[in-house]
Formats: structure tokens, C-alpha cells, sequence
């Protein structure tokens, strides 16, 4: 028999960014909240319908028990729709999105509870059409907290706020803090800045120069975004940076995707000539056996022919793969890279 829902208890939707859900766990705590659990959620299907539940019972158990149920859309998916679909240019990028279980969650929450629904997102990411006009608030500013903490207020949820609750969660980690992460898990992909992040820093450059050891980082999260990372401008950044042609020769080497590494390349033609073939002759004495295929495309840099590469690259309309619009796209973005002017630095050997 179906009770009211506790207005303490919280019901998150969330996808595989595990880290954003314990840090909106804790920030919801620190309200005097109480976030359920998947477990939770499925013991509570087995008093409804008995010992296997399926997962459509098990949301729609934990949804039915809280008062509040907050939609956590974070980025973790690249998508690109398939060339006979597109209709405009714009739709050739790549956008990044939530996992399709979150997406299809936001529905049923909306849906069924609209009133008792919120969506939250950690950084910008695609908008899907049906939600286009529904608030979403970005938990990468402590006004989202504050934000949050009103919403939920205003709809008569009990909060008792401890102290520091507009510090509990970290979802707008700093670039430094980033950094350590990208390290500490082996330069992991999602760890990488987002576009918002890059501009960010490069406000900071305006008033302090970056740190060194962030310019790598930032010219490699950059390649990962294309134009919306700005690529030329942390070229200029680091070309002259030892540790910045290393970053791009990891890019080369590990991606899985062929666009970022085209750009990594075109961005070591317009840096240091006196750094890169040295750094090159170094990183390719320490690649496994086997691992030059994806490095031939640096033996590119040196002979200055990388768009050249890209324009005889065979296309393909799969998806992820190079089409011939994105090709084209991508020509014309390569071309803009800055081709490399020395500073009056002294080269490193």
C-alpha cells in the first residue's frame, strides 16, 4: 500500500559520474537530508512486489518514498548523430550528454512528479529538446548551492543546515584540484577541463601566469574540445613548453579518437621546431613495440604535412569516425592554428 512520501528522504537520479553523486550526497547531508540509496530503494520494491523486482519497480519505489527527486545530469557520454540525419551544420560536432538511463529517469520523474522534481548538472552539456525550458541548476558555483537549498525550501522540505553547507560538495573543482585528479587517475578522460573551465583559466592568466605544469593540461583538454576549447590560444600558451609537446605526444598515443589527435598534432607544427623533434626522437624510444601506428601521424609534424594528412585520410560514415564533413570542419579549424613564432627563449635540448 503506497505511503506519503518522507519529506527528509531524497531519491537521486545519477549516471556513472560516481564522484558528483557522493558530493551531492554530502552537500544534501549537510541540509540534514537524507539521500536513498540504489539498495535502499530495492529493498523497498521487494515489500511491494516480492523478491526480483525489476528496475522500473525498484525507481519507481524509491521515487513514491522521498519527497524530493533530484536529477543529476553529468556529461558522461560523447555523442554525434548519424551523417544521413543531420539537418544543419551545427549537428557534425560532437556534444556530450548524461547516460540514456538518467535521461530516461528525468522523464519519469517529471512526468509522474513534477512538482516534487529538480534537475541539477555539474557542467554544460547537450539539452535535450523535450527539456529545453526546464531550470536546470549548475552545482559549479556555490549560488547553485545557495540555489538549491531555496528550491527545495520553497517547497516546504524540512532543511537544517549545518554549518559549512555551502562548502560540502565539490562540483566546481579548481584546475589545480582537476590536475591531481587527471594524474591520479592515470589522465582519465573526464577529468579533463571543460570549455567554461579553460576560459576560466584563462581569466586567471590575465592577472597571474599560469602555472607551467597546467599549460600541458590545458592545451591537451583543449584538442579533446576543439574550437570551443579555443586550441590557438593555448598554443600560444605553451609553445614554447617542453612539458606541452609531451602532453600532445600522449594524445597522439592514447586517444581513441582521431580528431583530437589530428589536432594535437597540427598543434606541434606551430610549436618550439628546436623542442619538438627532440621530445619526438625521446617519447618514440620509449613506445612499445607496435605502438607507432597511431604515431605515425607525428612523423607528420616534422615534415609539416599534417593537413595534408587530413585531407587524403580515408572517411567514413560511421559514427566517431572521420566523415567527410568533419573533415572538412576540421581543415578549416587546423588552419587557423598559430604557426610558431619564438618569443626569444632560449630552445630546450
Amino acid at each position: 500500500m503506497a505511503t506519503s512520501p518522507d519529506p527528509k528522504k531524497v531519491f537521486v537520479v545519477h549516471g556513472r559520474d560516481h564522484d558528483a553523486r557522493e558530493e551531492l550526497h554530502k552537500f544534501l547531508k549537510k541540509l540534514g537530508l537524507e539521500p536513498i540509496k540504489w539498495s535502499d530503494a530495492r529493498a523497498l520494491a521487494v515489500k511491494d512486489v516480492g523478491l526480483a523486482p525489476t528496475i522500473m519497480q525498484i525507481i519507481r519505489a524509491g521515487m513514491e518514498a522521498c519527497q524530493t527527486i533530484i536529477v543529476l545530469m553529468t556529461p558522461d557520454e560523447r555523442i554525434s548523430l548519424k551523417s544521413e540525419f543531420r539537418e544543419k551544420p551545427a549537428e557534425d560536432a560532437d556534444e556530450e550528454q548524461s547516460r540514456p538511463n538518467v535521461i530516461f529517469e528525468a522523464g519519469i520523474a517529471f512526468g509522474k512528479y513534477p512538482d516534487r522534481s529538480l534537475i541539477v548538472s555539474t557542467s554544460p552539456s547537450r539539452v535535450l529538446s523535450d527539456l529545453a525550458g526546464v531550470h536546470v541548476v549548475n552545482l559549479s558555483s556555490r549560488a547553485g548551492l545557495v540555489e538549491v537549498k531555496e528550491s527545495l525550501a520553497a517547497r516546504a522540505i524540512p532543511i537544517t543546515a549545518r554549518t559549512g553547507w555551502e562548502r560540502a560538495g565539490k562540483f566546481g573543482s579548481s584546475a589545480e584540484e582537476r590536475y591531481a585528479l587527471w594524474q591520479e587517475h592515470r589522465q582519465r578522460y573526464k577529468y579533463l577541463l571543460s570549455p567554461p573551465q579553460l576560459i576560466d583559466l584563462r581569466r586567471r592568466a590575465r592577472n597571474s601566469q599560469i602555472p607551467p605544469h597546467l599549460l600541458g593540461y590545458a592545451l591537451t583538454s583543449a584538442v579533446q574540445h576543439g574550437r570551443e576549447g579555443d586550441v590557438p590560444y593555448w598554443i600560444s600558451e605553451s609553445r614554447d613548453d617542453r612539458e606541452a609537446v609531451l602532453a600532445m605526444l600522449d594524445v597522439i598515443q592514447h586517444s581513441r579518437h582521431l580528431r583530437p589527435r589530428f589536432r594535437a598534432a597540427r598543434a606541434l607544427e606551430c610549436m618550439n621546431p628546436q623542442i619538438v623533434p627532440v621530445v619526438l626522437s625521446e617519447y618514440l624510444s620509449r613506445v612499445p613495440h607496435g605502438g607507432s601506428e597511431k604515431m605515425s601521424i607525428a612523423f607528420k609534424v616534422q615534415e609539416q604535412k599534417v593537413i595534408s594528412e587530413v585531407a587524403s585520410y580515408p572517411v567514413s560514415d560511421e559514427v566517431d569516425v572521420l566523415t567527410e564533413a568533419k573533415r572538412q570542419a576540421l581543415l578549416e579549424e587546423l588552419s587557423d592554428y598559430p604557426p610558431y613564432r619564438s618569443r626569444g627563449f632560449p630552445s630546450a635540448a
